[in-house]
């Protein structure tokens, strides 16, 4: 996903972070197994938040408020957490300085 996210088209890196949150979700109920309760809410938060900003970027508002919705019942699930859109964008951005999404610089 990181190479994706690095080196892929908004479409590839939409297919990318859905095929890890299908991962995830197979992965959320296996008994100790390496995928908490709390990683797995967090990574459903930014993988959706991650999708809200590609389909805000491609065009697409109605996915993207489905995205946003979808990062915003996960965050919750996190508990104590200010799951506000405004604060789910920061906080994805916080990660992306460290990982840049190359088609948030594209013209895709």
């Amino acid at each position: 996903m990181a190479d994706q996210m690095a080196n892929g088209t908004c479409d590839e890196v939409k297919k990318s972070i859905n095929d890890y949150l299908t991962v995830i979700e197979k992965c959320k109920d296996v008994k100790k197994g390496v995928i908490t309760e709390s990683t797995y809410y967090a990574d459903k938060m930014l993988g959706h938040v991650r999708l809200a900003r590609i389909e805000e970027k491609q065009g697409n508002l109605k996915e993207r408020s489905k995205q946003l919705q979808l990062a915003k019942d996960a965050c919750v699930q996190r508990h104590g957490f200010d799951c506000s859109e405004e604060k789910l964008i920061l906080y994805e951005k916080r990660f992306e300085e460290k990982h840049p999404i190359a088609c948030f610089a594209s013209k895709q």
